[in-house]
């Protein structure tokens, strides 16, 4: 995506305020890396993952705030 229709689209803005609702470091790390995509397939890929976690959310009371960053961790 070019500049220019990111910044009529004010991407950094709204990725920003998804960095702000993030609960833990590797969301956030996450969140500050995202950037869009015109293809199909990944963006139907990206839904569908959302779709799968907000049903999750709704229907369990998992506790997902204040989860420690395991990067590090899982990267040894």
């Amino acid at each position: 995506m070019n500049p220019h229709s990111l910044r009529v689209l004010e991407f950094e803005k709204v990725r920003d305020a998804l960095v702000d609702r993030a609960t833990w470091a590797g969301g956030v790390r996450h969140c500050r890396g995202l950037s869009p995509s015109v293809e199909a397939p990944p963006v139907a890929r990206r839904l569908a993952l959302v779709s799968e976690v907000r049903l999750l959310l709704d229907e369990s009371d998992l506790p997902i705030h204040g989860l420690p960053d395991l990067a590090e961790t899982l990267a040894e």
